[in-house]
């Protein structure tokens, strides 16, 4: 079974955030979880990464409403980064509520792009890795 190389979790609530990694590792999915607290740190992240200080994560867990830097402020500061490998990357956009509608379609606009609603379950985690991996 393939393992993700690396996941990155970007979440400010420090619950889901312990939940998700736990589900990750529990389920065996991946043995290298990095967590943020947010897009800013994110992408500083991803910037070390792009400067060969570490390997770029295959998943990043997204959620959506944070403080300092939200999901769509993310995406857009991610879309300019120019890195090799960045186009392979799956974005799993979380929320707890329901996206609005024009939420909704300005996310559905790109390919690497899936979403669940929080709280995370084994049983949701698993449907991403099965879309993505196609197991579970």
């Amino acid at each position: 079974m393939k393992k993700a190389n690396r996941v990155l979790i970007v979440d400010d609530d420090e619950i889901s955030t312990y939940i998700c990694c736990r589900l990750i590792k529990s389920f065996q999915l991946s043995d290298d979880v990095v967590t943020k607290d947010d897009g800013l740190e994110a992408l500083n992240y991803l910037k070390d990464c792009k400067n060969g200080n570490y390997d770029l994560p295959e998943l990043i867990f997204l959620d959506i409403f944070m403080p300092e830097m939200d999901a769509r402020e993310f995406l857009s500061e991610f879309n300019k980064l120019e890195m090799a490998g960045k186009e392979e990357i799956k974005i799993i956009l979380m929320s707890a509520s329901k996206l609005p509608k024009n939420e909704e379609l300005f996310f559905i606009q790109a390919d690497n792009l899936n979403f669940i609603e929080k709280p995370l379950t084994g049983e949701k985690l698993c449907r991403i890795f099965k879309d993505i991996y196609s197991y579970c």
